[in-house]
């Protein structure tokens, strides 16, 4: 594209002239007015979340250029570079925060434990968001037209609910299971069976077995024992068999 007046190269708005051209006849008065924009028809969401028109997500995900899509987008322009702008000086108010940063600490909550669909429930952010921050879109199809790398950056009110969540959120995270194994111990002296005990675990007496030997256990397991111990531990095997038994000539 060239500048129509002095034929300067570049990329120019829509009088195609550039900011010399543009300025000079400003202050003569003699800057062309603007023919009316015609925009196309508007296009139909073709994605299960059905995006809505006048949105950036329609002008985006679904490439309608209708006016009030195309709207929606130079609003969000004019918003980002006037935060950017901001951001210059303040950088605290950046609108954007590194995705690298946001990445390594959800691949902290993964390594421990907690599946990034479990991370979106907890943060309140959308599966196909954290997808995007942690893999992109189509990871193992890069000749896919929509293909894209993982996030480089990640919208700051995004990014703070993704760094909010803590590893003690996650159920795979582990714990010290010293309290653990003494809730065992003292239900299994109460005279309830590794079998049993097991069964209400819903896990096989063999890892019951290793249960009561491990060092660390899941907080999920935890949880599991920690419940069933308050639900035991007043009731011996025998008292509960006595109250499940009909009594004589009931």
């Amino acid at each position: 594209m060239t500048c129509q007046r002095c034929q300067k190269p570049g990329r120019f708005g829509r009088r195609q002239l550039c900011a010399a051209c543009y300025q000079k006849l400003w202050k003569a008065g003699e800057l062309p007015s603007l023919s009316p924009r015609i925009y196309p028809d508007p296009v139909e969401c073709a994605h299960a979340a059905k995006h809505q028109h006048g949105t950036r997500a329609m002008y985006v995900l679904d490439r309608c250029r209708c006016e009030p899509c195309t709207g929606a987008n130079r609003l969000d322009q004019q918003h980002r570079a006037r935060m950017n702008l901001v951001a210059q000086w303040h950088p605290e108010k950046a609108p954007y925060l590194d995705g690298d940063t946001v990445r390594d600490h959800l691949q902290t909550l993964m390594k421990a434990g907690m599946g990034w669909r479990r991370i979106a429930d907890v943060s309140k952010v959308s599966k196909s968001t954290i997808h995007g921050v942690l893999y992109g879109k189509y990871p193992g199809n890069p000749a896919h037209p929509e293909h894209r790398p993982p996030r480089r950056k990640v919208r700051r009110d995004i990014a703070t609910k993704l760094l909010l969540v803590e590893l003690s959120r996650a159920n795979g995270a582990t714990l010290d299971s010293a309290s653990t194994r003494r809730r065992l111990r003292e239900l299994l002296d109460l005279g309830w069976t590794h079998t049993n005990l097991a069964a209400r675990l819903g896990m096989s007496p063999s890892n019951f077995g290793a249960l009561l030997t491990r060092s660390r256990v899941t907080k999920a397991t935890a949880r599991a024992v920690q419940a069933l111990h308050n639900q035991l531990r007043d009731t011996s095997p025998t008292q509960k068999r006595a109250q499940s038994k009909p009594a004589i000539g009931a």
